[in-house]
């Protein structure tokens, strides 16, 4: 059984690397949301002086 002070050793790296993994991945889909909304509200915008 690892001490305490072992234990946060190892679960130290992991936690931060798994959160900055996470807040990657929600700035990533955030990001495309946004491009995604800007397609939709371009493509109406075109749509809307074509028609």
């Amino acid at each position: 059984m690892p001490s305490p002070r072992e234990f946060l050793l190892i679960v130290t790296p992991v936690g931060i690397a798994l959160r900055n993994y996470l807040l990657a991945m929600y700035t990533q889909l955030a990001i495309v949301f946004a491009i995604g909304q800007n397609a939709v509200t371009t493509s109406k915008m075109y749509l809307g002086q074509a028609l």
